[in-house]
């Protein structure tokens, strides 16, 4: 996930945060394309 992640922010994405929770088995990293919408890489 993050290798994709940074692959999207040298492309002009912003990695905006990581979700990251164990008691919910969750983890994604929020991403905000240039256009401004924002999605979690899983």
């Amino acid at each position: 996930m993050r290798a994709t992640a940074e692959r999207l922010a040298s492309r002009g994405a912003a990695i905006l945060g990581i979700h990251d929770e164990p008691s919910m088995g969750h983890y994604a990293i929020a991403v905000q394309d240039p256009e401004g919408n924002e999605f979690d890489v899983v």
